[in-house]
Parts: structure tokens; C-alpha cells; sequence
């Protein structure tokens, strides 16, 4: 037997009330005609016993109402062999998908692998009485998390990680925080091997050359050069601002860590692609815009993630800080981000990304916050998402762990017996009322 609500049993502390009410109550005595007492010797009254409980049985009646009501608000749960087949046949899945840069790979079948672990995914849920779902480019990280929320959950439980298991996508010491009670399952999606080499073009600066060959990756690295144009940055800037924002804009490009912009298989469009520049396309409005005023008023809120990311990161963005004492204007020292607003608008069908400046073109903070946007923009996946190396398939076998019947902490309100016991107190109840006025009709105080 369990119980659902073990902190009720402290009300056992009022089982004391009744026997003290029987304690306390006074004896009438019986009123009995008498001719004379002027016969009668006077005595000094003196108590010739401690004073006990009157009508034991009513009292001990009281009592047990009070014990099985707090029974029954303790929720008592009993183990029958229906009940744990039933429990055994529950299962909650916390099922966590691997969406790193590797898993836009296409398959063999020519599907994104993605996409192919969102469809597992789908059939892993279909099995699953209670089911979560959570996707991350870093799958190990969530395991912790997935596995708290399956030590509420009753019956049989289980954590199904679907990957391409990428060498450092999970681990033996990830696998430490998922409790030894909790099942482990590991779904690999495969993607197309690396035949030829692969190129990573870094934001301008330098072009890097992935060679894979019998489990090791050569790289070469080679200079590079790349323009504004390239940027994907629209400035809008007064008359006398234009000059000097395109030379931040330049400075910028010097000041941006190498950003990866494209990946692709040498010969084909078939590898590991990242977001292009051009997907992500951002107009910074300066101060001294005539028409900074209609954009302003026409932009929408922010809709797409990647804004949201750029926002976020430019906003906190430490250069930035360091380059603020450089603003002309002392009115916009006093706001603290380098820009005022952010938005959307639609230009021939697709959204870009508006950004209004609270820095002079030109400035050095000018350039720290171009930096800031490029950065932020175009934030690529880590150089690692290159590695060709997998979990082996042994070794995935060996992290594994089958979801068992286990017992649990939790149970619903639905689960609880105590209606049986309520039951028992309504009788009770019933029984003492009984007992309470055939007292009283034999002239003794209730």
C-alpha cells in the first residue's frame, strides 16, 4: 500500500480532542425525592478517584471517525496485480531531437535529416501514453531536464534520443544525470557520407578546405577577400552621413570575427549548408535619414527567430559598450543601446530587418554596432559540425537501457482507495448519532 498524500497522517494529532471532551464533561447526578434529611450526619464531600471518561464506547467511537477520516485524506493506493500490469503498460517518452547544423544533411534517401527525425519522432510518439517533445542543437543538455519531468510520471518511462549522432552530440557523462530507473533509446538518422571536399567560406576573410579520409579531416586553410556588397547591410544615411557609414561599414568587416557564411561539396550543391547572407537581409536607418520617420511609423513587430537572436546579441554586445563614449550627440549618451528601435518591413515580398541607429554614422561606435550585426546575423553553427566521425552503433548499444515497470511517487487523485474509507466514516457517523440520542434518551448529557 501507498499513499498519495502522506502529510494528512499529522492529523492523527486530533484523535486527543474527543477524550478530552469526555474528560471535561461534568456528571449530572440523578434528582431523587426524599422526605427529610435532618436525621442525616453532614460529610465533607472529598473525591475518591481520579475523574475517567464517561460512555468509553461513544468516545472510542469518536475517535475512530477521526482516525479513518485522516486515512482517507492521506490517500491510500493499494498495490493489486491489475493495477501494476496496468501501470506496467503506461509509458511516458520524453523524445529529443538532435537539430545541430549536421542534421540539415540529406539523407541517403535524398530527404534532410531533419526531417526524417521529426517523422520518427512522430511514430516514437504514437507508442507513448504521456509524451514531450523537445528539439535542440544540443541534445545532450536537455537530458537532465527530460528526466526530472519522468520521475513525476507513473508506469514505465523513457528518454529516445533521435540523432545522426555526431561525434560530442551525447556522451557517456551526459548520460550520468538520466536516473538508472529511467529507460535510454538512441535512433540514429543517417546521412550521406563525405565523398568529396568540403568548403567553408569564413564572412570574407578566409576559405577553408575539409578533406575527409579514412576517419580524419584535413584542413587548409586560404586567404580571402570580400566586399560590402557581400554584406547583405543596407545603410540609410543622410547626405553628409553616407560617406562616412560606408566607411564603417568597411571597419566593421575588418572588426567582425570570420563568420561562416556557405559550406557546400566541391563539384555539386549536395553538403552541409549554412544561412546565406542574403537570407537575412538588414537596412540600418540612421539619425540624419530624411525619411527615418515613415520607416519608423510604417515597421512592423519582429516575426522571424533570427531577428529576435540579432536584437538580443547586438544589445549586449561588449563592443559596443567600449566604443559608446565616442557618440557626438549628448541627448542619446543618456540611452544606453545603440540603436532605439527594431522592426520589420516588407520589401518585394521579403521581410528585412530594420534597424534605428542611436549612434552618428561614421563613429566608432557606428562600426562596433555594424560588427555587432554581422556578428549576430550571421552567427554560424561551430566548425565541429564538420566532423565526419560518429557514435559507433556498439557503443550507442551499450548506453542504452530498456524502460521498466518501476514503482512512483505520484499518483492522480483518481488512483486513491479513500473513497472506501469515506464510506466507513459516513457509517460511523451514522453509528454515533445512533448511539448520541438513545444517550439522551436514557437522561445522560451528550
Amino acid at each position: 500500500m501507498s499513499w498519495t498524500n502522506p502529510w494528512a497522517w499529522l492529523g492523527l494529532a486530533t484523535l486527543a480532542v474527543p477524550v478530552l471532551i469526555h474528560l471535561m464533561t461534568r456528571h449530572r447526578a440523578r434528582v431523587q425525592p426524599f422526605p427529610t434529611l435532618r436525621f442525616v450526619e453532614a460529610s465533607r464531600r472529598v473525591p475518591i478517584r481520579p475523574a475517567q471518561p464517561r460512555d468509553a464506547w461513544l468516545m472510542l467511537l469518536r475517535v475512530c471517525i477521526l482516525a479513518v477520516a485522516v486515512a482517507a485524506l492521506a490517500g491510500p493506493r493499494l498495490e493489486s496485480d491489475a493495477r501494476a500490469d496496468a501501470a506496467a503498460r503506461t509509458l511516458s517518452r520524453v523524445i529529443v531531437i538532435d537539430t545541430s547544423a549536421s542534421m540539415q544533411r540529406p539523407t541517403p534517401a535524398g530527404e534532410r535529416a531533419i526531417d526524417a527525425a521529426r517523422r520518427e519522432a512522430e511514430r516514437f510518439a504514437d507508442d507513448a501514453a504521456a509524451v514531450v517533445r523537445l528539439e535542440s542543437a544540443a541534445p545532450a543538455g536537455l537530458l537532465e531536464g527530460a528526466a526530472a519531468w519522468l520521475r513525476t510520471q507513473p508506469g514505465m518511462r523513457e528518454i529516445v534520443v533521435v540523432s545522426d549522432f555526431q561525434a560530442g552530440a551525447v556522451g557517456a557523462a551526459d548520460l550520468a544525470a538520466v536516473p538508472n530507473e529511467i529507460g535510454v533509446a538512441f535512433h540514429r538518422i543517417d546521412t550521406a557520407p563525405h565523398t568529396s571536399p568540403l568548403e567553408w567560406n569564413v564572412g570574407g576573410v578566409a576559405v577553408a578546405r575539409f578533406a575527409f579520409e579514412d576517419g580524419a579531416t584535413e584542413v587548409e586553410w586560404k586567404a580571402s577577400s570580400a566586399g560590402a556588397a557581400e554584406t547583405g547591410v543596407v545603410q540609410l544615411a543622410g547626405p553628409s552621413e553616407r560617406d562616412r557609414a560606408e566607411a564603417a561599414l568597411d571597419a566593421a568587416l575588418a572588426m567582425a570575427a570570420p563568420i561562416a557564411r556557405r559550406a557546400h561539396r566541391a563539384g555539386d550543391d549536395v553538403g552541409f549548408v549554412a544561412t546565406e547572407a542574403s537570407d537575412r537581409a538588414i537596412t540600418i536607418v540612421y539619425p540624419g535619414y530624411e525619411g527615418r520617420a515613415a520607416l519608423l511609423a510604417a515597421a512592423e513587430p519582429l516575426n522571424a527567430t533570427w531577428m529576435s537572436d540579432v536584437v538580443v546579441r547586438v544589445a549586449s554586445a561588449a563592443p559596443i559598450a567600449a566604443a559608446a563614449g565616442s557618440r557626438a550627440s549628448t541627448e542619446r549618451d543618456r540611452d544606453p543601446l545603440p540603436f532605439t528601435d527594431a522592426g520589420r518591413v516588407a520589401v518585394d515580398g521579403r521581410d528585412r530587418l530594420l534597424v534605428f541607429a542611436a549612434v552618428d554614422a561614421g563613429t566608432l561606435a557606428d562600426a562596433a554596432l555594424l560588427s555587432a550585426i554581422l556578428e549576430s546575423r550571421d552567427a554560424a553553427p561551430p566548425i565541429t559540425e564538420l566532423e565526419p566521425r560518429r557514435v559507433p552503433d556498439d557503443t550507442l548499444a551499450a548506453w542504452q537501457r530498456p524502460a521498466a515497470a518501476i514503482g512512483t511517487d505520484h499518483a492522480s487523485d483518481d488512483a486513491s482507495d479513500a473513497r472506501w474509507l469515506w464510506l466507513v466514516v459516513l457509517l460511523l457517523l451514522g453509528l454515533e448519532t445512533w448511539a448520541r440520542r438513545d444517550r439522551r434518551s436514557r437522561g445522560d448529557e451528550a
